[in-house]
């Protein structure tokens, strides 16, 4: 169990750290900024398994997130990070995994952030500046095991992020970095896979 709540927690220092710096994320890498909410299910499913209506047609899941574990967070993050977003890989249900990290603190914090990909490689790669306040979500979209390395001027951490991409649940986790440290939550949520794959 600690060891599951350790890699929720640097998840979700990881999402924070973009906070600061979402302006700044246009590169070349797979990782990209979007400005849309992760539970919005806008992400499109080009794998095999979509759900139909009942006269056939193509439907998009709806996935809906827990609420954060915290209370007080801001209801919209400043940004979200699409994490292994890449063409030719498995497909996942974008948004349904979220890491947030939340500045709960009176000044910015610089964190550099690094996630990589055991198959995929390095997905994101960024010293971030987290404005007081804000967070960023990082939204795993590629099934993966991912690494998860967070560092700033006090403090190191690591942490790797696996997921079951068969799996019906959605879960947020979040790092919280306030004046006495950090504190990390994460809250899981179980579906019906037999209403997602009618």
């Amino acid at each position: 169990m600690n060891r599951r709540h350790a890699l929720l927690s640097l998840a979700s220092l990881a999402s924070a750290a973009s906070v600061g710096l979402a302006g700044c994320l246009s590169r070349g890498q797979s990782g990209s900024v979007e400005a849309s909410d992760p539970s919005s299910g806008s992400g499109s499913d080009t794998g095999d398994r979509e759900p139909a209506t009942s006269d056939g047609s193509a439907m998009e899941p709806t996935y809906d997130l827990p609420d954060p574990p915290f209370r007080g967070m801001r209801a919209e993050p400043m940004a979200t990070v699409a994490v292994g977003a890449q063409t030719g890989t498995a497909t996942a249900t974008p948004g349904t995994h979220v890491v947030q990290l939340w500045n709960d603190g009176e000044n910015a914090r610089r964190l550099t952030v690094r996630i990589t990909g055991e198959e995929t490689g390095v997905q994101f790669d960024e010293t971030l500046d987290v404005t007081p306040g804000d967070h960023l979500d990082f939204a795993f979209q590629t099934a993966d095991a991912y690494t998860v390395e967070v560092t700033g001027s006090d403090y190191g951490a690591q942490a790797s992020v696996d997921r079951d991409w068969d799996e019906c649940s959605t879960s947020v986790t979040t790092i919280r970095l306030h004046d006495g440290g950090s504190e990390i939550r994460g809250v899981t949520q179980s579906g019906d896979c037999t209403a997602a794959n009618a």
